[in-house]
């Protein structure tokens, strides 16, 4: 398994157990680094083609709106839509994926709380070819 699997999905239980805590601050650098590990696999798998990226694009683009790195979420999600075009992506539901981030980040509080939407309750299954 790629460790930067490994290494997102720890960051992800340890967030998500600071969260409970309602401690924020602590959770900050682990997110940012949950959003770099997921868009550094994001870019490399769908550069080659491979569609398990997409679950790395969304998975980062909620990282950074987490974070309230909403210029990093932003610039991701125009990668996003660069990528749509590579011949075979399912192009329509990926953009409708997009959309539905897009709105997620636009409906976030300016300031993080406890409790932050679950973007990925609002996303479909992973687009496979």
């Amino acid at each position: 398994m790629d460790p930067r699997v490994e290494r997102a999905q720890q960051l992800f239980w340890e967030v998500e157990a600071l969260r409970r805590k309602g401690v924020y601050p602590a959770a900050l650098p682990r997110l940012l680094e949950m959003a770099r590990l997921h868009e550094e696999r994001a870019c490399e798998l769908l550069q080659a083609g491979d569609p398990d990226g997409w679950t790395d694009l969304f998975a980062a683009v909620t990282a950074w709106g987490e974070a309230r790195r909403r210029d990093e979420a932003n610039r991701l999600l125009t990668r996003g839509h660069e990528f749509v075009v590579v011949p075979g992506a399912k192009q329509a539901a990926i953009e409708t994926e997009l959309r539905r981030l897009e709105a997620w980040l636009d409906a976030l509080p300016s300031a993080p709380t406890a409790a932050v939407p679950d973007a990925a309750n609002a996303l479909v299954e992973p687009v496979r070819e």
